[in-house]
């Protein structure tokens, strides 16, 4: 009775949420902004957690004293978080001055080429006589349309300080949902047995035992593939910024430090994350030299080859676990769901369900198998009772 009703209530929920989709939608945003920050505490704790297990284990490992054993956990977690910061730092100290030096190249680069770019025009008008009315109708409508553009821009103040009221306000809420998530996070890291304890012990008082040894074992794999594959994509990101700033020096290609940074950032997004920093490379390079900005465009498609047949598949290698084809899927799925962060996290989650299918498959095969054979065993049984 207990299951019956059940099922009526949830019939009654799916309809109700098809009859009033607007506002089950509303209902389910809200919800999610009370718990965004515990999704991201509870996102940068299982990030943290790599590097944290990493240093805890050198530690004190033979540490038999109470306080070397209290001590351990903290003093892990402040060197976590000084490690973040100081990787972060350098980050930024390699970055910010390489992009104020490429702005005022930039700056500088831009006549020149607005020139080139009108001489170029001249060129085409003087060959191609007949362009030139369509030209100046060209330039007639542009002008009309630069006019009516500031005149609805003036009229629009208010619209605009609206919009930058809501920015303003949203970019406040964010910072104190990222802060507090942050927080929540160095609980998880400072609290993960106490909390793993007490869950076990709620499962094993409501009689969920098989429920409980499913969990562990999906939050094991989880944590093996993740941390796998965090490990293997962040130094495969190094030697691949690495390798393009030793070639882009050695060939004197400019931007070789911004973009060498660039394109080791970018390639921590499995397959597509790379190929956005040589668009960005190829770019800034054309703007200086056109032909090296083609020479970069085939150095990187060289040496995206051996990445990804040499350097990928020794550093990473099998601990994701999932085949190429299932890997383009995982980061177009998470691309178009959660971005950029959606394409990081997408391939170690499909990985996770790969690997949990592959052992349900596995287990009903093996199943079935014991099920033929005892059959054919028992056939053979009564063939040798009938020829009896």
């Amino acid at each position: 009775m207990l299951r019956i009703a059940m099922l009526i209530t949830f019939g009654i929920a799916v309809f109700w949420v098809f009859e009033n989709f607007s506002a089950a939608k509303a209902t389910f945003l809200w919800i999610l902004s009370l718990f965004t920050p515990f999704l991201i505490g509870a996102c940068i704790a299982f990030i943290l957690n790599v590097p944290m297990r990493a240093i805890e284990r050198h530690l004190w490992p033979n540490a038999k004293q109470a306080l070397g054993k209290k001590l351990r956990r903290p003093i892990a977690i402040v060197l976590t978080l000084l490690c973040f910061l100081g990787a972060l730092s350098i980050l930024l100290l390699l970055i910010v001055p390489e992009l104020v030096r490429t702005a005022s190249a930039f700056s500088s680069q831009i006549p020149s080429f607005l020139s080139q770019l009108e001489k170029l025009f001249n060129n085409i008008n003087e060959k191609l006589p007949q362009m030139t009315g369509q030209t100046a109708s060209l330039n007639l409508n542009l002008e009309k349309t630069i006019e009516s553009f500031f005149s609805m821009l003036g009229g629009s103040v208010s619209f605009f300080a609206t919009g930058l009221l809501r920015f303003i306000s949203g970019l406040f809420g964010g910072a104190a949902k990222a802060f507090f998530g942050i927080v929540f996070a160095f609980y998880l890291l400072a609290q993960k047995e106490t909390l793993a304890g007490q869950f076990q012990r709620v499962m094993i008082a409501y009689n969920r035992e098989k429920l409980l040894e499913r969990l562990t074992h999906i939050g094991a794999l989880s944590n093996r593939i993740f941390s796998n594959f965090l490990t293997g994509q962040c130094l495969e990101a190094l030697i691949l910024g690495s390798l393009f700033f030793l070639s882009m020096t050695l060939f004197h290609m400019p931007y070789a430090l911004l973009i060498s940074v660039l394109i080791a950032v970018t390639a921590l997004i499995p397959i597509v994350g790379a190929f956005i920093g040589c668009i960005v490379g190829a770019l800034l390079i054309l703007v200086e030299n056109p032909l090296q900005a083609v020479w970069f465009v085939i150095w990187f498609l060289i040496l995206q080859q051996i990445e990804g047949n040499l350097i990928y598949p020794h550093v990473v290698g099998n601990s994701v676990g999932l085949p190429g084809l299932w890997v383009l899927f995982a980061v177009t799925v998470g691309g178009a769901v959660g971005g950029i962060i959606g394409m990081f996290v997408s391939v170690p989650i499909c990985s996770v369900i790969y690997v949990l299918g592959k052992e349900e498959v596995r287990r009903r095969l093996t199943a079935k198998k014991v099920v033929s054979a005892s059959s054919d065993t028992e056939s053979e049984e009564e063939n040798l009772n009938k020829q009896k």
